[in-house]
């Protein structure tokens, strides 16, 4: 932007601005069709003494209809200030629990920049059987249902919706500070903060 001067010596100001940011970060929930595999052992029949000749490996299915998660997203919209909540924009994130290992890209559509619906695919821990196992086959020991399974990395469906706010809505809250309350002689009461003592503590040691 240029402005011109009355000024008869025609003297210019140029003003440069960069714009509005374009990555929007928004906190949600995901859904997931339930990718894991899971298996299990029964007793074989046909042994001689009644009690059965092994363990045979079975495919079980108790299968969730889908998974809930928890998931930061980050959506690139160069546009802004002329943006369009029915046009698509690249989106991709993580999800907010670290220990479940999920991250995601895709499409999104946000709406006045607070809130976007967003669907992709995914890449997430699943269970599949080991192998050296196969369905059917005979086992001299019964194995629990962990022990039949790896877990691998494989893609999935990802659909969910994410919020903008000031702060990460799934970081713990700091523990409360204690207080200790003193009364004086005169009936005045005074409250002193273990944090206050602490952190004087800290500030005078920080230089060393």
């Amino acid at each position: 932007k240029a402005h011109r001067s009355t000024n008869p010596e025609r003297s210019w100001t140029f003003k440069f601005t960069t714009g509005s940011k374009p990555w929007l970060v928004h906190y949600g929930f995901s859904f997931l069709p339930d990718g894991n595999d899971k298996f299990f052992t029964m007793v074989a029949p046909g042994g001689d003494d009644g009690e059965g000749a092994g363990f045979i490996i079975q495919r079980s299915n108790d299968r969730k209809d889908n998974q809930f998660e928890p998931v930061v997203s980050f959506t690139y919209r160069p546009d802004r200030e002329h943006a369009s909540a029915w046009l698509p924009y690249f989106t991709a994130g993580l999800g907010a629990d670290i220990e479940e290992r999920l991250v995601f890209a895709g499409l999104a559509w946000v709406i006045g920049d607070n809130v976007n619906i967003f669907v992709g695919a995914a890449g997430q821990e699943q269970t599949r059987l080991k192998g050296q196992y196969t369905v059917g086959q005979l086992l001299q020991e019964d194995l629990a249902a962990d022990q039949l399974v790896d877990e691998t990395f494989d893609l999935n469906v990802i659909f969910g919706v994410g919020f903008r706010f000031n702060a990460n809505p799934f970081k713990k809250k700091a523990a409360p500070v204690p207080t200790t309350s003193t009364t004086t002689a005169g009936g005045s009461t005074s409250v002193t903060s273990a944090a206050v003592g602490q952190g004087g503590l800290l500030g005078f040691l920080k230089p060393f």
